[in-house]
């Protein structure tokens, strides 16, 4: 529900829906930064998705702060070899140093990125408007470059005897 109410431009409603969450704490405070980041309510977003890390599974923490699919190789070979601790201090000090808009509160990069993780945990178990599941290259394209926020579908006239739809992201 909390995707399709961004989808409809609600995120208001999104974030009333992922308060009433009855999912475990971690996943539900994902879901309310995830709406608070479409807010563009950055400093609000950070504090609850920090809320989200502290009581994730270690597991899903760790995951959460490997940067390497967003960072220069080097980077990601410094990554690849921490421990999931440092991995945490490396991703506070990117995080840190990477803040576009250093005029505002709350890094609006370090939510950009956890609102990321929270829509492909979404859409992991959905297809996409070409029929396809979600897979790893569809988690590493949202990942690095957002989510779709609109689509188009028309039908291809053809001067065969079948026609189509295409969509367009």
């Amino acid at each position: 529900r909390v995707r399709y109410l961004i989808e409809a431009q609600r995120p208001e409603v999104a974030r009333q829906v992922a308060q009433t969450c009855r999912a475990e704490h971690w996943w539900c405070a994902a879901l309310e930064g995830l709406t608070l980041h479409v807010m563009q309510q950055y400093i609000e977003a950070d504090s609850i998705f920090a809320v989200s890390l502290l009581e994730m599974p270690s597991a899903q923490r760790c995951e959460w702060l490997d940067l390497r699919l967003v960072v220069a190789s080097r980077l990601e070979k410094e990554i690849k070899k921490a421990g999931c601790d440092d991995r945490a201090k490396l991703a506070d000090r990117l995080w840190m140093l990477s803040q576009p808009l250093w005029a505002k509160r709350g890094n609006d990069l370090r939510t950009e990125h956890f609102a990321r993780l929270t829509m492909s945990m979404i859409m992991a178990k959905s297809a996409n408007t070409q029929g396809l599941a979600f897979s790893h290259d569809s988690r590493e394209l949202l990942l690095r470059y957002g989510w779709p926020e609109w689509y188009t579908r028309h039908e291809v006239t053809s001067n065969g005897a079948y026609s189509s739809f295409s969509t367009t992201v």
